[in-house]
Formats: structure tokens, C-alpha cells, sequence
């Protein structure tokens, strides 16, 4: 592909460059998500809202990446000291660990519902959910996970 004007090689090498970052391309070469029906991001969109790992460390964007306090924060940079929502400890005793730990967008069992972003400096639960809080709620001799009503500690409702 080679016109008089240079675009095929400008294109190929914005491509090239996007695929070096390792970010979603489709098919036509378009990044994932943009195009007719998906515009792109606007240009110069915060770190924490750019869908893009910009400080490397497998986790992009508000509410994941601990460096993001907000969405309209200019850096995904960590702290130095990571908070207590990504610190990998058990900061509250309650057997549940942190923000998203797997980062796969789902709140699970194991992630600490006192964590609300990464970035939380905090893992105290203001109440914990029923299926969490060590009470049979619904007397039925069961408690929590051992009651099959309760699909995660994270559930807030051990009757159902």
C-alpha cells in the first residue's frame, strides 16, 4: 500500500505502534471499541478514564488501578505506599482481601466489600453483608457460606 502522499506508511506505522503497546485491535486495523458505532476517546482523556494501562502494572483505569482516585485523575501513578485496598493484606479481619484482587471486574467472595476503589485507604464495612457476617440471619442452623443460600460472602441477603 503506497500512494504519493505517505498515508499507508504513516497508517502502517501507527499500527504498528498501537499493537507495540499491546492494545485490542480489530480486524481492520481499528482499535477495539472505536469506529461508526464506537467513536474513540476523546483526545486527552484523564489516565484513569483512557482505557489504557498507562503506568504498567496490569491494572487500568478508576476504580481498579490504585493510583486512580477518580475517573478525571491525570495519573495512574501508585503511591509509594500502596492503600489498604491493594495492599494484599487482610487490613479488617474479615477474611476478605482488597479491591477486585483478581481484576476481572466482578465483585467475588474473597474481595473485601469495605473496599469500594484501589485506591480506598480503608477496608472497614460499615455492616457487613449478611452472608459475611458470621450470623445465622435466617435461623435456619446454617451460617454464611455453609448455608446455601449464601452464593458468596458478598451476598447480602442469606434468606434467598
Amino acid at each position: 500500500m503506497s500512494d504519493s502522499t505517505g498515508e499507508g506508511r504513516r497508517g502502517r506505522a501507527a499500527l504498528l505502534a498501537v499493537l507495540a503497546a499491546g492494545l485490542p485491535v480489530a480486524a481492520g486495523g481499528c482499535l477495539l471499541g472505536e469506529g461508526f458505532l464506537y467513536p474513540g476517546l476523546p483526545e486527552g482523556a484523564p489516565e484513569c478514564s483512557n482505557q489504557v494501562d498507562d503506568d504498567r502494572d496490569q491494572r487500568a483505569d478508576y476504580p481498579e488501578d490504585p493510583g486512580c482516585t477518580s475517573a478525571d485523575d491525570p495519573s495512574e501513578l501508585d503511591p509509594v505506599v500502596p492503600p489498604q485496598c491493594a495492599d494484599l493484606i487482610d487490613n479488617d479481619g474479615d477474611d476478605r482481601i482488597d479491591f477486585d484482587r483478581n481484576g476481572n471486574g466482578v465483585v467475588d467472595p474473597q474481595d473485601d466489600p469495605g473496599c469500594l476503589s484501589a485506591s480506598g485507604d480503608s477496608e472497614l464495612n460499615v455492616v457487613l453483608p449478611q452472608c459475611g457476617d458470621g450470623i445465622d440471619n435466617d435461623s435456619d442452623g446454617l451460617i454464611d457460606r455453609a448455608d446455601p443460600q449464601c452464593p458468596s460472602l458478598n451476598d447480602d441477603d442469606e434468606a434467598t
